[in-house]
């Protein structure tokens, strides 16, 4: 898989520039070149970064960035026993732990998965308002908004979405993320906006690649039957007592 795949411009004109997308689009890239898809350990690592950039937002992503590193740590639980299985195999061999009652791990991938596409979203948002002049001192809580809305909104309860959308007020300006973002170094914006577009395909395929895998083996339902089963076995427990 080659990163022109997803630039169309010259791998060493893009990994020269020091920002947070090139690292991130490079470090999935090269855990898809190094082993054909996503191996459990360089995910976490993916993942780890991945919170490195969410950290950028402030307290406006805050209850995103609890949620995600706890879905983090699960895995983090299996990964010497899985460190080197590849994860859409392990996922679809991870059934057996549905089937003796359990969905920790799967459970963990499917938000993590999620939560990637959230990200997806708010790159590819950023990309869309634009980054001229006159829209530097905007905030960016029209852009979390919208790519909530996209996608994390529909799985989750009215609690976590008023949680969330009371944080955001407090979403960074432009002009203080494009810093961050540049690791406050200079940086051409041309190739910063390359290295965006970058990350959003690579993390689209990330996402669709997982999705698919959840959609073969059904495992999606069957997390959400197991959970009402522990919760029906729960109450039968609390009412015998």
């Amino acid at each position: 898989m080659a990163l022109e795949k997803y630039t169309g411009f010259d791998i060493n004109d893009y990994v020269s520039e020091d920002n947070y997308f090139s690292k991130l689009t490079m470090l999935f890239i090269g855990s898809l070149e190094d082993h054909g898809d996503y191996i459990l350990v360089n995910f976490i690592d993916c993942m780890r970064t991945t919170l490195s950039l969410i950290d950028n937002f402030g307290i406006s992503l805050t209850s995103i960035r609890y949620e995600m590193e706890s879905y983090i740590q699960v895995l983090e639980k299996h990964e010497d026993v899985f460190s080197n299985f590849n994860i859409h195999h392990l996922l679809r061999g991870i059934v057996h732990e549905i089937e003796i009652g359990g969905y920790e791990f799967t459970e963990a991938v499917m938000w993590i998965s999620r939560y990637i596409d959230f990200i997806r979203a708010v790159i590819q948002n950023l990309l869309l308002e634009g980054f001229e002049n006159n829209q530097l001192d905007e905030t960016t809580e029209n852009v979390l908004r919208k790519s909530y809305d996209e996608t994390l909104a529909q799985y989750r309860d009215w609690t976590a979405q008023k949680t969330f959308k009371a944080l955001i007020v407090k979403s960074p300006r432009k002009k203080s993320l494009i810093k961050k973002f540049m690791n406050s170094k200079p940086t051409r914006k041309e190739l910063l906006i390359i290295a965006m577009e970058g990350c959003v395909e690579v993390m689209s395929e990330i996402v669709a690649g997982l999705k698919a895998t959840f959609e073969e083996a059904n495992l999606e339902k069957d997390i959400e039957q197991l959970k009402l089963q522990h919760l029906f076995t729960f109450q039968r427990i609390e009412e015998a007592n």
